[in-house]
């Protein structure tokens, strides 16, 4: 496996441009794996439950046709993020916050 040049989804998320100085996250680039955006997947193999890719597939997958369309496509999603992020703190309800953790199971 060694000789095929394949990398973990830890190391490939280092080669993909950063936003806000931070790579992305594991789960998006598994998600670009198994459902891709706007017709466009990343190549990858999956051994057991690890998945690997290799640099030349990360550089097919970011090719100038592709890269406008994740780099919008990674707006619209931070976006709705942020925007159900904002409906439920209005309800009172702040998710990932240690306060919501505590409060949620009374501590």
């Amino acid at each position: 496996m060694l000789n095929d040049g394949l990398i973990t989804l830890k190391e490939a998320v280092l080669l993909f441009p950063r936003r806000n100085g931070k790579p992305p996250h594991i789960v998006t680039v598994r998600r670009w794996i198994l459902t891709g955006v706007k017709g466009k997947r990343l190549r990858a193999k999956q051994v057991g439950s690890m998945w690997y890719t290799t640099m030349a597939w990360v550089d097919e997958f970011m090719g100038p046709s592709t890269t406008p369309d994740i780099q919008s496509q990674l707006i619209v999603e931070r976006r709705r993020n942020e925007e159900s992020k904002a409906r439920l703190a209005a309800r009172g309800i702040h998710v990932g916050s240690k306060e919501h953790l505590l409060k949620k199971y009374g501590l």
